[in-house]
């Protein structure tokens, strides 16, 4: 991966887990969305691991895409299997937007409270 890229890649991931990235639902399956300065980015994971699939497989299993200002792909970072160096950190970033979609560390908080505050 280029290094510009690389550091573009751990700084979502850093800022995702921190929740400082407002990821929404894509239109695609399995897909988060993010506006970032002039552009998008979208994070895709196939939740159905393929970590033996095929060196032919045609599908990637995650893909972080850049978008312009114009919804246009002008880069991604795609892994076809679980193998892939940049696979953990797709992942993470996927999982990180997931939980950051579903509210979990506040949803779990309010929970803690409400059993704490009976």
């Amino acid at each position: 991966m280029d290094p510009t890229y690389r550091r573009l890649v751990r700084d979502i991931k850093d800022k995702s887990e921190r929740g400082l990235i407002a990821w929404t639902p894509s239109s695609y399956a399995d897909t988060y969305q993010a506006n970032l300065g002039k552009g998008v980015i979208t994070i895709m994971h196939d939740l159905d691991d393929h970590p033996d699939c095929p060196a032919d497989y045609e599908s990637p299993i995650a893909a972080l895409s850049f978008l312009n200002e114009r919804g246009e792909i002008f880069n991604s970072i795609r892994c076809y299997t679980a193998l892939d160096t940049d696979y953990p950190l797709l992942r993470d970033i996927y999982d990180a937007a997931h939980s950051n979609y579903l509210k979990v560390d506040e949803t779990l908080q309010s929970m803690f409270d409400d059993l704490n505050n009976r």
